[in-house]
């Protein structure tokens, strides 16, 4: 019931592309998909209000709204605070929030294609831009080591292909 998003886009770009190095190949033909939010948007549709709902706060009772919310909670845990998270809930189930939502003021869809997966990659690791800033556990910095020589190999192969 709950979905849950980041307020950096940098963040989600990593997100949607952290794979391309080491997904199967079948998966490799498949492009990246970022989904922009709109969080004021979404809760004056569906609660009368812009505000985020804090579930610390006050007792809320988010069954009582007629469509999924944006809701934040107190950030105890270092993760969510690395992916500068917060989550959207949903009443039912069964329906996802594209087929919720087709207002592109509220959610847009960016497909990222598979062809770009890997570029992208390299390039936030350029900037400094990791594993470890979203997953701040130790078995990570291992997998930032791991990517570092992945993406190394994988730029040599290009400037091979130059020559």
């Amino acid at each position: 019931r709950l979905l849950d998003f980041t307020h950096s886009h940098i963040i989600s770009l990593l997100f949607a592309v952290e794979n391309a190095f080491t997904e199967e190949e079948e998966d490799n033909l498949k492009d990246a998909v970022v989904w922009f939010l709109n969080p004021q948007k979404l809760n004056l549709k569906h609660c009368q209000t812009t505000q985020t709902i804090m579930l610390s706060e006050k007792e809320v009772k988010l069954d009582d709204y007629d469509g999924p919310v944006v809701v934040q909670g107190r950030k105890l845990h270092n993760r969510i605070n690395s992916q500068n998270g917060l989550f959207v809930y949903f009443q039912e189930t069964e329906k996802s929030l594209e087929k919720f939502i087709e207002d592109e003021e509220i959610l847009r869809k960016v497909v990222i294609d598979k062809d770009a997966k890997k570029n992208i990659l390299a390039s936030l690791y350029s900037m400094g831009i990791g594993f470890t800033h979203i997953y701040p556990e130790l078995p990570y910095v291992g997998k930032d080591i791991l990517m570092k020589n992945s993406i190394k190999g994988y730029l040599e192969y290009l400037k091979e292909g130059e020559v």
